[in-house]
């Protein structure tokens, strides 16, 4: 099948999900995906975007996104937030994902800020981009995988993925509507050829493919040929890293014997901080207690036998490192 044909399919597909859908919200990182999104949506129904950042750091999405909204004719808020307001966020975030995987909760910081950005500008149901690095072969440890084991992976992902702002947006009182996640949309994606999802461009080899080559049809090239930026290092949030260690000053030294008694190990000073979060507003890890379930090596907590990652200290066995 031709190039311009696959694009077109995945554009009705995505055309076909938003009308069935209500929405008057989007998280607007200025990613291949929620850009996508975007570009579809606004025809649809008027639509107030959020792009949050850390205050005072270099955060690439205000950037993109700006792109975006202008192409799109969004109404654009562009909103950053204080670490007095990153801290409140992180106890909110480990109390509603029950977890202390550091990467993830600094990710989610600034998703739960913009949601809650634009719950208070009154909207009410958030279009996402959620669903694309998994089922397009977004991640970087993907592009390095044979066409057979990247079909095999993402297979397995569609059937144990979890959204962090689903249920960030639920603990609020907003409704997260991720468009990229209809049945229709993943057999698509399983369905693709592998050239499709993994190609070659300037030199570099590429994750996404199709969605980048949909996205450039609509005059953004700048932004769907952008290398993939986590959350942490498109809002600048990865500078919440130091500050947070910081906290703990001397006393990190005996949250980690303790810990360490307990069974827990740590592979970031980082995570220190979020373990005593968890333990104060979540209580014990806990073990697994059904055949069904196996222990991760790191924290000891309970995970189902076909996860290859740990829910709540984010510890990936397969890769040795956090997904």
């Amino acid at each position: 099948m031709a190039t311009n044909d696959l694009i077109d399919e995945l554009n009705e597909l995505i055309i076909g999900t938003l009308r069935r859908g209500v929405f008057d919200g989007i998280l607007l990182s200025g990613g291949i995906d929620s850009s996508l999104v975007a570009c579809h949506a606004y025809t649809m129904a008027p639509l107030t975007g959020v792009t949050m950042a850390l205050d005072r750091a270099n955060a690439p999405d205000l950037y993109y996104s700006e792109l975006v909204a202008k192409r799109t004719r969004i109404n654009h808020v562009p909103a950053s937030y204080d670490m007095e307001t990153a801290e409140a966020a992180a106890r909110e975030v480990v109390q509603v994902m029950k977890t202390f995987d550091h990467v993830e909760i600094r990710n989610d910081i600034t998703i739960l800020l913009a949601l809650k950005r634009l719950k208070e500008a009154g909207i009410s149901k958030v279009l996402t981009g959620d669903g694309g690095d998994e089922l397009f072969a977004g991640y970087s440890h993907m592009l390095a995988m044979s066409p057979e084991a990247l079909r095999k992976y993402i297979g397995s992902l569609t059937k144990r993925w979890r959204f962090s702002s689903i249920a960030l947006g639920r603990a609020i009182g907003v409704t997260v509507v991720p468009p990229l996640i209809d049945e229709k949309i993943v057999e698509f994606a399983l369905k693709l050829p592998y050239e499709y999802l993994v190609r070659e461009r300037y030199g570099m080899l590429w994750g996404k493919w199709v969605l980048r080559s949909a996205l450039e049809r609509f005059g953004l090239g700048e932004v769907a040929w952008r290398e993939k930026a986590p959350i942490e290092k498109g809002s600048g949030s990865e500078r919440l890293s130091i500050a947070f260690q910081k906290k703990l000053g001397e006393g990190i030294h005996d949250i980690k014997r303790e810990a360490e008694v307990e069974g827990v190990r740590f592979w970031s000073d980082e995570q220190i901080y979020f373990y005593q979060l968890y333990r104060e507003l979540v209580g014990n890890i806990p073990r697994p207690c059904s055949d069904d379930e196996a222990r991760c090596p790191r924290c000891g907590a309970a995970k189902p036998e076909r996860l290859a990652f740990c829910r709540v200290c984010g510890y990936c066995e397969s890769k040795g490192e956090v997904l």
